[in-house]
C-alpha cells in the first residue's frame, strides 16, 4: 500500500515537474513575445517619425523652391519625393542617394530589391532637384551634403547600422561624406556604423568629353543648354535617354549644377583623406564606355582612398553608359540590382 502510495507521488511529482517546467518554458516564450512586440512597437515609432520629418521636409523644400522660382515651381510630383521602404526589425538598413538631374524615382527599382531582403531602405531627394533648372542652379554642394548628412543622421535614430550607396552625383556625396564628415559624426556619437559603401557610377571625376560640362558651350548659355543642342553635338545615349522622358527629366542641363558638380570634384580631390576608422567595403560599379565620367580617375581615387574596394566594369563592347545600366526593361540592370543586394546584404551586420 505504501509503496503504491510512494509510486504515485513520484508520478504525480513527475507530472508537477513536467508542467512546472511547460509553465516556465511558457513564461520565457511569452516574456520573449512580449520583448519582440515591445521591440517592433518601438521601431515603428521610429520609422514613422522619420516618415512624418520627410513629409515636412518635402514641404519646407516646396516653399523654398516656390521662393527661387515663383513663376514655374508648383509643387515636387510625387514620382520625385523621397521614400521610406520599411523592412523587419532586424533586416538592417540602406540610404540610397540619386543621380545629377535625378530623383529617388531612378532607384526605386534598387529599392525593391533591398526591400525584399527585408532592409530598410530610405531615398531622399536631395537638395536642389526635383523640380525646375532655375531651381537646381540656386543650389550649391553645402545643400548637397547638409541633405547627405541630414538623412545619415536621421536613419541613425533607428539602426545601429547602415549601408550607404550612391549613384552618379549620390556616389560622389556618398564619398564625401564617408572621407569628410562620417568620423567626426562617428566620434560624437551622431551617427550610425557604415556597415558597406557602394558607388555606381559616382561622379567623382567628370569627363572632360561630357558635352554639357565643356567651358565653349556653358559660355553660351546663361542658365542652361537645351538636351536637344546636346544631343546634336553629340549623341549621348544618357541624354537621349532623358529626353525619352520629360516628365521625370527636366530637357535642360543647369549650368550651375555643372559647376556645383566640378566643385565637389575638387573637395574630394584635396581632402586626401585615406579611410582608415575601421574596416569598410567598397564596391565600385561602372563601365567603361560611360561617357560622364573619368573612370581612371576615378578608380584611382577610390583606391587610394579607401584599402577595401571591389571593383566591377563592364566592358566598351557591352555599351552600358552612365544611366542605362539602372533602367528596369534592362537585362544588365536586372544583373546589378542583384549584384549590388548581394554585396550589400552580405555585409548587412545590424
Amino acid at each position: 500500500m505504501q509503496k503504491s502510495q510512494t509510486k504515485r507521488l513520484r508520478n504525480n511529482n513527475a507530472k508537477i515537474f513536467a508542467l512546472a517546467v511547460l509553465l516556465l518554458s511558457s513564461c520565457k516564450s511569452s516574456n520573449k513575445n512580449n520583448e519582440t512586440n515591445a521591440r517592433e512597437a518601438m521601431f515603428q515609432k521610429c520609422l514613422g517619425l522619420i516618415d512624418q520629418d520627410m513629409q515636412i521636409r518635402t514641404q519646407n523644400l516646396e516653399t523654398a523652391y516656390a521662393k527661387t522660382d515663383p513663376q514655374y515651381f508648383h509643387q515636387i510630383s510625387p514620382e520625385n519625393k523621397s521614400y521610406l521602404l520599411r523592412g523587419n526589425l532586424d533586416g538592417g538598413a540602406v540610404l540610397l542617394l540619386h543621380g545629377i538631374l535625378s530623383s529617388p524615382d531612378a532607384l526605386r527599382k534598387l529599392a525593391i530589391e533591398f526591400n525584399k531582403l527585408g532592409m530598410t531602405v530610405l531615398a531622399p531627394l536631395i537638395t536642389g532637384f526635383g523640380a525646375t533648372v532655375k531651381v537646381a542652379n540656386a543650389g550649391s554642394v553645402e545643400a548637397w551634403q547638409n541633405s547627405v548628412d541630414y538623412h545619415a543622421l536621421s536613419l541613425s535614430k533607428c539602426f545601429s547600422n547602415f549601408s550607404l550607396i550612391g549613384f552618379s552625383l549620390g556616389g560622389a556625396l556618398a564619398t564625401d561624406f564617408t572621407l569628410n564628415r562620417y568620423t567626426e559624426y562617428q566620434d560624437k556619437n551622431k551617427v550610425a556604423r557604415l556597415n558597406s559603401l557602394l558607388l555606381l557610377s559616382p561622379a567623382i571625376q567628370p569627363a572632360e568629353s561630357f558635352v554639357p560640362l565643356k567651358a565653349n558651350i556653358t559660355l553660351l548659355f546663361a542658365d542652361s543648354v537645351p538636351f536637344w543642342l546636346i544631343s546634336k553635338i553629340k549623341n549621348d545615349p544618357d541624354i537621349v535617354e532623358m529626353m525619352k522622358e520629360p516628365k521625370k527629366y527636366n530637357q535642360y542641363f543647369p549650368v550651375y549644377v555643372g559647376k556645383n558638380l566640378h566643385t565637389l570634384s575638387k573637395i574630394l580631390k584635396e581632402s586626401k583623406r585615406r579611410f582608415d576608422l575601421h574596416p569598410l567595403p567598397v564596391s565600385l560599379d561602372y563601365s567603361q564606355s560611360d561617357s560622364a565620367t573619368d573612370w581612371e580617375e576615378t578608380r584611382g581615387f577610390l583606391t587610394d582612398s579607401f584599402f577595401d574596394v571591389r571593383v566591377f566594369s563592364y566592358p566598351k563592347e557591352k555599351k552600358v553608359p552612365h544611366t542605362l545600366h539602372l533602367k528596369d526593361d534592362n537585362e544588365i540592370g536586372n544583373e546589378i540590382r542583384k549584384g549590388v543586394a548581394r554585396f550589400v546584404l552580405h555585409y548587412n551586420k545590424d
